[in-house]
């Protein structure tokens, strides 16, 4: 198929034949500058040898140039409004907590200008019917009739929200009037308000006009400030006018596309520029569209990569890449897409741009807000940092390449601490940019500063190490220190509290889009879907083309009601939007030989996974022969191979160590380590013997495994005195009296070592410490009162085996011997009987189904607290009774005492009839008696222990999985056995 000439290609040819000898007196003004670039080229094609070519500039440079205010940077103007507003209101506001609503009334009133309404109309409260027959007799009866269906809702008794609404409402014909002479006495203005004037200079006659002949090109959707120039033009200059139409949608009154054409065909001085009849393009029978639904949104890119690919094999050396184009509907694909690319398409042009929010620069400056903000809250201690924020400052990447080893040193250092706060005295001591990262700031030191100053000394970091930063890393540094420069221009308050300067922060920079490169003609091009007015190409790709992102969702953000901004003719969503991209798309398709259409079927939450309207009126209305696949994601169900760890060779050796040597060393099992092998065999040759370290729970006082801890802490702090003091003497009620006073303190103290290590400020329990030091408040005291009510009793042991280790070397055989450790929480001695007490912060029961119960693997409800109850009772019924003696000689006379196994369960000890005992349910009945002393059930349980350490030694039984995947729910090593 023979490529059509575009349409800037028809309009050089057009203006060569009109205007060979005066083309330098030629000024042709376009929609946009990338089509101006273009249309130079096509006409310098037509040109047989030098000559001056016509001036080709956008409207946007020719309004601007006609305008006696120049465009000045949205920061600069909310400010400025943002002065109005304080001049004319009482109530003083900081502009950081006005900026982002000023932003979003900056832009309605830039619509307004470019609307030529009447903003003292707009902003007028027109409740009263009879206002409307004569203050909008400009409108017509459909634009008066929305007006007045908008204030009727005004005519009950209004609500706050109304109230406010018209407060401001009745304040912005003021604010507009004062605003526009404040910026005309500065010589600036936002781009409507120098259209406007641009407008209102060349109708008045003050504007110099110097160009001979005007040609406006390729125009649809004009604002009426736009249209007022052309007209203008047309009256008082020597204007032509070209349109690009098809007959498809101007002859359709149906087709939105032709919406705005169709207008301007209507009016008297316009008509003539329409040459009939119009071009058949669109409904060509050779065009070639294929529309490809994708089961993911970037499955879409792959897809694309794919068709270009086999596009560019084809074409082999006829392929341009200059005439295609990959049009990205949704924004949210453009890297994908440009991974996707074939590597033959080594020259792209760009026009989308990369979000500012996404560089890892913007990242750092978001983490040293968070940490900066953090420390200015008011419990948190003075001089420290929170262990959190620090790390996140020192896990990026641009703080590691600074300086990898001390960051990584200090890194490291955080791993033995729970510690929530790091001294920021040891930070700043690391490193001399750390002085600048994890500097303190006062409360009236500014945040501002802060970033701006952080900034300066990277761009120096980078300078003097001559580190090549990436281009986007490069750019987002200029960009975001421009930025902030210019805020800090504008601010006028010493300081901004942490979380308003936070919000004005993000408000400012987020939106910002860094580019990815040259926007050139030539090369594959990369656009999104406005930057394609006026262009045309052989072959094109569009991406997303799915409901919600062609045509675009939602809504402009506005002050002005729906009801308003319609019956002023103000630009809305179902109207002006819906014809403004169903001309692109059509435009796109009119010239094009080859179409390439993808969509996603995948719903997600800004789009329903529907393809847009637009193709489904080329399959239901323009009757164009699409092709249409849909490609499935396909599911493959991975399937696990099981894990085998054989007891060879190095795994041999490991074992080993287990074994007692000649030496009298071994490395003992606890009973946690016989737990894991139970539940797992394999969970213990990760942990035990690859030396496979989880994850570290998260700092949080209320984690389970982190509670336990501190609990165990508590209580040995809070009896570790009555100990020493009682030297194996009974306590009594009253020595027990006193403990109720001591637990607040006690709690505190150990929180403060846990999580504020080396502070000397006191910091106050707050969100889940607060929640933790109050449940364990309740808790500890509840247990100081079941052992005033046990008392008197003997307190033998805390912590028990942690110095002097508690050990015992095992018999498995003849010659062979394991070690056994255990550290016991609590051993208490009354009435010839020593209770050997476990603290737990679980669900676990005390009820067991028998001492061989507690080593089966295969039984689901296997008792784990337990089993290491029965483990400490035991341990310290062979060995413990040593540790005791000298401190409870009483009760270690001739007789032996009974050893009874305990479980202080915090889920029970509320019951009104707590019992620590654990109970063993009677063979062959449902009765649970007692287990008052662990030597009746020695044997037994010495048996169920030599079974399974033998088992865990010998070399014929590999590690394997637990058959029970249940287990593996909360198992840190489920990755590796994909057991997801």
């Amino acid at each position: 198929m023979a490529s059509r000439a575009s349409f800037l290609a028809d309009l050089a040819a057009t203006l060569y034949a009109q205007h060979k000898s005066r083309l330098a007196h030629l000024t042709v003004v376009l929609p946009n500058w990338r089509a101006g670039g273009v249309l130079k080229k096509c006409l310098a094609a037509h040109l047989p040898q030098p000559a001056w070519a016509p001036q080709v500039m956008s409207i946007d440079r020719f309004l601007q140039q006609h305008s006696p205010l120049r465009q000045a940077q949205p920061l600069l103007l909310t400010h400025a409004l943002y002065q109005t507003f304080q001049a004319l209101q009482a109530q003083e506001e900081p502009f950081e907590q006005f900026y982002q609503w000023g932003h979003l009334l900056l832009q309605d009133l830039d619509v307004i200008d470019k609307y030529l309404v009447r903003a003292a109309h707009l902003f007028t409260d027109l409740r009263q019917q009879k206002e409307l027959s004569f203050s909008l007799d400009y409108l017509t009866e459909a634009q008066r009739a929305a007006i007045q269906a908008f204030w009727k809702s005004f005519e009950q008794r209004l609500s706050a929200h109304q109230e406010d609404f018209l407060r401001l409402w009745r304040l912005l014909p003021q604010v507009y009037q004062a605003f526009r002479q404040r910026l005309q006495a500065q010589g600036i203005g936002y781009q409507g308000l120098c259209y406007r004037t641009a407008y209102e200079a060349l109708a008045q006659g003050k504007a110099q006009v110097q160009h001979q002949y005007l040609v406006f090109a390729g125009f649809n959707a004009l604002t009426p400030v736009e249209e007022g120039v052309l007209t203008w033009c047309q009256a008082n200059l020597s204007t032509a006018f070209y349109w690009d139409v098809d007959a498809y949608y101007m002859e359709d009154v149906q087709q939105e596309a032709g919406m705005y054409l169709r207008a301007y065909r209507q009016r008297p001085h316009l008509r003539a520029s329409f040459v009939q009849p119009f071009p058949q393009r669109l409904v060509d029978v050779d065009k070639e569209v294929h529309v490809t639904a994708v089961a993911s949104e970037v499955g879409q890119a792959q897809v694309v990569g794919a068709q270009l690919q086999a596009l560019m094999a084809t074409q082999g050396a006829a392929f341009v890449p200059s005439k295609t184009a990959i049009v990205v509907a949704n924004e949210a694909l453009l890297l994908p897409v440009l991974h996707a690319l074939p590597l033959e398409a080594s020259q792209v042009s760009v026009t989308l741009g990369y979000p500012l929010k996404d560089t890892a620069l913007y990242r750092l400056l978001e983490h040293l807000l968070a940490l900066q903000v953090a420390a200015s809250q008011a419990n948190s201690p003075q001089g420290y940092l929170a262990t959190r924020h620090v790390r996140a400052v020192l896990e990026h990447p641009h703080v590691l390449a600074w300086s990898p080893d001390v960051a990584k040193a200090t890194l490291n250092s955080f791993k033995d601490t729970a510690s929530l706060y790091v001294a920021r005295a040891t930070l700043v001591q690391a490193h001399d940019w750390y002085a600048v990262l994890f500097k303190a700031l006062s409360p009236t030191d500014s945040l501002l500063v802060y970033l701006i100053e952080v900034l300066r000394r990277f761009q120096e970091w980078v300078r003097e190490a001559d580190t090549c930063l990436r281009p986007l890393e490069a750019k987002a540094l200029q960009h975001l220190l421009r930025q902030l420069d210019g805020l800090r221009a504008l601010l006028t308050a010493p300081a901004v509290s942490g979380e308003a300067f936070v919000q004005l922060f993000r408000q400012l920079v987020r939106p910002a889009k860094l580019s990815l490169g040259h926007q050139e003609s030539e090369g594959l091009q990369v656009l999104d879907v406005l930057a394609t007015q006026n262009l045309d190409f052989d072959q094109v790709f569009i991406v997303g083309m799915n409901e919600g992102y062609f045509p675009a969702q939602g809504s402009p953000s506005s002050f002005v009601p729906y009801n308003l901004r319609k019956g002023y003719g103000l630009p809305t969503a179902d109207q002006h939007q819906a014809a403004l991209y169903a001309y692109l798309f059509y435009r796109l398709l009119q010239r094009a030989q080859k179409v390439y259409i993808t969509y996603s079927t995948a719903a997600s939450g800004s789009s329903p996974g529907e393809m847009s309207r637009y193709l489904w009126q080329l399959l239901y209305e323009a009757k164009l022969p699409l092709k249409k696949q849909v490609l499935a994601q396909p599911i493959y169900l991975s399937t696990a191979q099981p894990i085998v760890v054989s007891k060879k060779g190095r795994v041999r050796q490991q074992l080993e160590q287990f074994v007692l040597r000649p030496d009298g060393t071994a490395q003992p099992f606890s009973p946690s380590a016989l737990n894991t092998y139970l539940d797992c065999s394999l969970r213990f040759y990760f942990q035990y013997l690859a030396q496979l370290k989880a994850s570290p729970p998260p700092q949080q006082a209320t984690h389970a495994l982190g509670f336990g801890r501190l609990l165990h802490e508590v209580m040995e702090r809070l009896y570790a005195p009555l100990m020493r003091k009682g030297q194996g003497q009974p306590l009594q009620f009253q020595d027990l009296a006193t403990l109720p006073k001591t637990v607040g303190a006690t709690i505190q103290a150990v929180f403060a070592r846990a999580f504020h290590a080396g502070q000397r400020q006191p910091v106050g329990a707050s969100g889940d410490q607060a929640v933790a030091q109050a449940v364990m408040h309740k808790l500890v005291t509840r247990i100081v009162a079941l052992d005033q009510a046990y008392a008197p009793f003997v307190l033998t042991g805390l912590e028990l085996g942690r110095q002097p280790p508690l050990v015992l070397d095992f018999m498995l055989g003849p010659t062979k011997r394991v070690r056994l450790r255990g550290i016991i929480d609590r051993v208490d001695w009354k009435a010839g009987v020593f209770r050997v007490l476990d603290y737990k912060t679980g669900l676990d029961s005390k009820q067991l189904k028998g001492i061989a119960a507690l080593f089966d693997r295969e039984d689901r409800g296997r008792n784990k607290a337990a089993f290491q109850a029965f483990f400490y009772a035991w341990l310290f019924q062979q060995r413990g009774l040593l540790h005791v003696a000298a401190t409870v000689p009483q009760a270690c006379g001739s007789a032996v005492p009974q050893v009874m196994p305990g479980l202080l369960n915090t889920r029970q000890v509320f019951d009104d009839n707590f019992d620590p005992r654990f109970f063993l349910q009677s063979s062959g009945s449902r009765t649970y008696v007692p287990i008052e002393d662990i030597a009746l059930y020695q044997a037994e349980w010495e048996q169920g222990l030599r079974s399974i350490l033998a088992e865990l030694l010998d070399v014929a039984v590999p590690f394997v999985q637990t058959e029970d995947k249940s287990r593996c729910t909360s198992c840190p090593y489920q990755g590796i056995c994909q057991r997801h």
